[in-house]
């Protein structure tokens, strides 16, 4: 019996790119990854603000935002729900993360997170595990990809 597995393009891209930091990846220096951590911290502080405008700094314009849930948002989808209140991030602490170099302009955040949010409303405490992946543009670090999953109870 043969088993076919189809992996979505976005998740065999991040496979691939994760292979091969461990191939041939730069090394982070302690700057490159407080740069970019930097970038995810204020990114995070945009969020919980509610600060669409902030937010928007730290957004790549190709922003493919894969949520827990697994509903998928744009940039301007993401920056609308935020907007509306739809979605309210009121906490985000940082469990777990690690930086890893793919080149001078692109980085893989892999992190773990316990989140406050509400949704529709609806009061929610989640225990995440995310992929980031960051972009340098204009010289500045922007998220291009976020995915994240529940984890179960700590």
């Amino acid at each position: 019996m043969r088993v076919r597995v189809r992996l979505q393009p976005l998740l065999l891209a991040a496979l691939l790119l994760v292979a091969g930091v461990a191939a041939a990846g730069p090394a982070a220096d302690s700057r490159f990854v407080a740069q970019v951590l930097a970038a995810e911290d204020a990114r995070f502080a945009a969020m919980i603000s509610a600060d669409s405008a902030a937010l928007g700094t730290w957004l790549a314009d190709d922003l493919y935002y894969v949520h827990s849930t697994g509903s998928v948002e744009s940039r301007g989808e993401l920056l609308a729900s935020l907007a509306s209140g739809r979605i309210r991030y009121h906490a985000i602490e940082v469990i777990e993360r690690e930086v890893l170099a793919l080149s001078r302009t692109a980085a893989l955040v892999r992190g773990v997170a316990g989140l406050r949010v509400s949704a529709d409303g609806r009061p929610l405490e989640l225990r995440i595990r995310y992929l980031a992946v960051y972009g340098r543009q204009a010289g500045h670090w922007r998220l291009r990809t976020w995915q994240s999953l529940q984890l179960g109870p700590r």
